[in-house]
Order: structure tokens, then C-alpha cells, then sequence
């Protein structure tokens, strides 16, 4: 069977970027867009099983614009609880929601709680969950094209990690993932970066510490064969 979100309510335009998470421990779905009209909107709307409910994230303060995945979703794998990460205009710090298992906001934050701190607007933002606990990664890349790592270890962030300084990709691509080990307590983290025809990797560990580094070799198997634009895997 099939059916529609509506979600004017919520927010205005028609939908532009969309991330999605599911709940190990539910039926919960949760879904993350920003519209595509002049002042982009970003919402949430969580399925229980039976019926949508969707709250509006941010009004008209999106970054920059409606050309780069500026939201992203996640769920804790143990506790059930949701992340919601975004942008707003003319600030270099990730802002995030929490959220419950049936979508409603549970932080009391003023519109926006403060994430990791970078160096310029963040742009392309992603979410990864760890299988087997509360730990999400984050990637992110920003105006300025530098890609970044951080950590939310189920209560807090970490300080972000650069990893690139400059993936030539106009801040309008994705060139970063995150992937867990599902049967050990880590992950790896890879992106691509400007005029290098291969992803780099960095290994962390449960704790989100470094444990290795370098770069793949392999050309052509993952990402773009234009650098710093893509990272697929």
C-alpha cells in the first residue's frame, strides 16, 4: 500500500533534500527534509506504525540555501531516542534536536541546541548509528569545503576532527561516510579530497579515537571519478 505526508503544517515548499532512519527497537521511521522554496525549511516527521507526526525544526533560516543535504536523522540503537543534525543561516556551529521514538522533541533547547563547532557554515551533514549502542557519528562538510568528524557518544558531542581542508566540491556534494563494524566497538570514516582520485579513511574506535589512517588506492570503486565530489559505498 502507499500514502502521502502532508506536511504543510510544518513547513512550506515543495521537499528538496529528504535522510531517513529507522528504530531497531520499533516501527518508528523517521524522516529529515528541507523544501525548496526561497527561505528552505527543515521538519521532521516520524511514522509509528500507523500514522505520521511532524515537527517543524527550523522556519526559514536554512544556510545558504536549498542546494546541499542539509539534514540528517538517526536513532540511538539501544535507547530508542532520535537525533535530528541541520544548519542556520550565518552560523558555523552543527545545530540538533533531540527527539523521542515517536518524533516529539524532548530537549529543551530554544529552537536549536548547539552541536560542533566548525570553521565556516556547515553544508552537507550525515548521520551514522552504531548498531550495537547509543553512539552516532557525524560527517560534515562546509562552506569553506572542509570535511569534519564528530562524535555524539548518546548525551554529548565531541570536538570535530578535520579531515579535509578542501574537497573542491562547491559544498553542493556529499564526499564523506561514515560505516560502523557491526561485530566490534569502532568505525571508519572515509571522504574524498580535492585533485586525489581515491577516498581517504581513518579508523576510530568505540570511544571515538583515532586508530588508523590513510588512503584507500582504490580508484574508480569508490565515489565519483571527478575528486571531492562523492563518496558511495
Amino acid at each position: 500500500s502507499s500514502d502521502s505526508l502532508d506536511y504543510s503544517s510544518v513547513a512550506q515548499g515543495n521537499l528538496e533534500w529528504t535522510d531517513v532512519a529507522s528504530d531497531p527497537n520499533s516501527n518508528a521511521i523517521l524522516v529529515g527534509a528541507v523544501t525548496e522554496d526561497g527561505n528552505p525549511d527543515i521538519f521532521t516527521a516520524c511514522w509509528s506504525g500507523t500514522s505520521w507526526t511532524a515537527n517543524t525544526i527550523r522556519h526559514t533560516d536554512n544556510a545558504g540555501g536549498d542546494d546541499h543535504p542539509a539534514v540528517s536523522v538517526a536513532f540511538e540503537s539501544t535507547s530508542s531516542s532520535a537525533l535530528v543534525v541541520f544548519n542556520v543561516n550565518s552560523d558555523d556551529e552543527v545545530k540538533y534536536r533531540a527527539l523521542s521514538f515517536t518524533g516529539s522533541i524532548t530537549d529543551s533547547c530554544n529552537g536549536a541546541c548547539s552541536g560542533p563547532m566548525l570553521t565556516d557554515q556547515p553544508k552537507s551533514v550525515r548521520l551514522s548509528s552504531d548498531p550495537v549502542s547509543d553512539q552516532v557519528a557525524l560527517m560534515v562538510q562546509d562552506n569553506g569545503d572542509e570535511v569534519y568528524h564528530a562524535h555524539w557518544n548518546g548525551a554529548t558531542w565531541s570536538s570535530p576532527t578535520t579531515l579535509s581542508t578542501d574537497t573542491d566540491a562547491s559544498h553542493k556534494y556529499e564526499p564523506m561516510l561514515f560505516l560502523w563494524d557491526v561485530s566490534a566497538t569502532g568505525g571508519m570514516a572515509f571522504w574524498a579530497s580535492k585533485d586525489i582520485y581515491f577516498p581517504y579513511y581513518m579508523e576510530w574506535d568505540y570511544d571515538g579515537q583515532v586508530l588508523n589512517s590513510g588512503n584507500t588506492g582504490l580508484v574508480g570503486l569508490l565515489g565519483s571519478s571527478n575528486p571531492g565530489q562523492w563518496v558511495i559505498i
